[in-house]
């Protein structure tokens, strides 16, 4: 009897579930989603006198961090779509090579024991906190570790000139001629 009565409740679910919208509104829900693309496009749109006083800047705009023209203004972006930005750099830095970025997250900091060679990274974490990226970068001064840089951990914005460099048979992305604004 237990298993009939189930059999009839899963049958009832499927039919209640199916039967919940018709073609159009699924049409129309699928026609509505959005790309990154379309979402960064949207928000280079010009913005009406009634919009907001902090504009939305995540791509191919200027930005004021002293005289330099910042293409991709990650600071402008959700959480979910920074990680999502930052995952498509590293997927196809091509698209990417020679455009100056902006972006926020905590300082993160390696020492390669065996080369010797020191990394520093801003880290992204998507809107869970449950995944991080690192963007690599590399101050455009002669700057000391520690004494030139921010405590690990510490929130900092970076801007810098994406690029793509080969280290042991391995292609790296990091942000060159960077500044801490």
């Amino acid at each position: 009897m237990k298993k009939l009565t189930a059999a009839l409740l899963c049958v009832c679910l499927m039919l209640m579930l199916a039967s919940c919208g018709d073609d159009k509104t699924a049409k129309h829900a699928v026609s509505q989603t959005k790309s990154i693309d379309d979402v960064i496009a949207s928000q280079n749109a010009t913005p009406s006198p009634s919009a907001s006083a902090k504009p939305a800047a995540p791509e191919k705009t200027s930005s004021s961090a002293g005289n330099v023209k910042v293409d991709f203004d990650l600071t402008a972006l959700s959480s979910t779509m920074v990680y999502s930005t930052v995952y498509s750099m590293l997927q196809t830095p091509d698209r990417f090579k020679g455009k100056t970025v902006k972006m926020q997250g905590p300082f993160s900091y390696f020492r390669d024991e065996f080369s010797g060679n020191e990394y520093f990274a801003c880290i992204i974490e998507d809107a869970t906190a449950c995944c991080a990226q690192g963007l690599e970068f590399i101050l455009s001064d002669e700057a000391v570790y520690p004494d030139d840089y921010p405590t690990l951990g510490t929130e900092i914005t970076v801007i810098g000139v994406f690029d793509t460099y080969l280290e042991d048979g391995y292609m790296y992305c990091t942000l060159r001629n960077a500044m801490l604004v």
